[in-house]
């Protein structure tokens, strides 16, 4: 997760107004391309799917740090 945050976080900070305003093609399923949209839309889309991924993330050390130093029955 965090080299991926690093790895955005350099393309952003290459990208040109110009880049981020281009019509690019977005991401699609099964190998095909997606709809055309604007550099900054998919900038947008990706963040907002990092943070999902992210909080997923979370959620999961909680849940096994919880789990690993009792059982859930013992904290019911």
């Amino acid at each position: 997760m965090r080299d991926g945050w690093r790895s955005l976080d350099r393309a952003l900070h290459a990208a040109t107004d110009e880049q981020l305003e281009m019509r690019t093609r977005f991401w699609g399923y099964g190998g095909v391309p997606g709809p055309e949209t604007f550099g900054a839309q998919v900038v947008a889309s990706t963040l907002n799917e990092v943070s999902h991924h992210g909080t997923q993330i979370c959620m999961l050390r909680d849940l096994y740090r919880l789990t690993d130093r009792a059982g859930l029955a013992e904290r019911t």
